[in-house]
């Protein structure tokens, strides 16, 4: 894993013969909570879906916020497969990311889909 530092911002990649098969950013741009790292982005090439890669992403993006006292989240803007994700490696930061009071207000800065949210957090909280 190869992992990129930026001055907000953490990029960490697997490649496999020269090929980038998997990537997350983590950062703490714009994170309404404190001592926390937010996961923005991870992608996995379909060939490698399902195999623990984004796991491994997960899991090493958590060591490195740990590393530095604070605490891996999600993004309040996620897919249907991201929501997913989240929900099975920690629906208790779900759950606090997507309750917040400036989520839905980010989401909708970010162009993503507010409808999409808000069944999100529904599902969640009823629970």
């Amino acid at each position: 894993m190869k992992i990129k530092l930026y001055p907000r911002s953490i990029d960490l990649c697997i490649r496999e013969d020269n090929q980038l098969m998997a990537d997350a950013i983590i950062t703490r741009e714009y994170v309404p909570f404190e001592r926390a790292w937010q996961m923005t982005f991870i992608e996995v090439c379909e060939r490698h879906q399902r195999k623990g890669v984004a796991t491994k992403l997960y899991e090493r993006a958590k060591e490195i916020a740990a590393e530095q006292g604070c605490r891996l989240l999600p993004h309040p803007d996620l897919l249907r497969d991201g929501f997913a994700f989240w929900m099975a490696m920690d629906r208790d930061a779900l759950l606090e990311v997507l309750s917040h009071e400036r989520s839905r207000e980010i989401v909708e800065e970010s162009g993503g889909d507010v409808e999409q949210f808000a069944q999100q957090l529904e599902l969640l909280r009823s629970e």
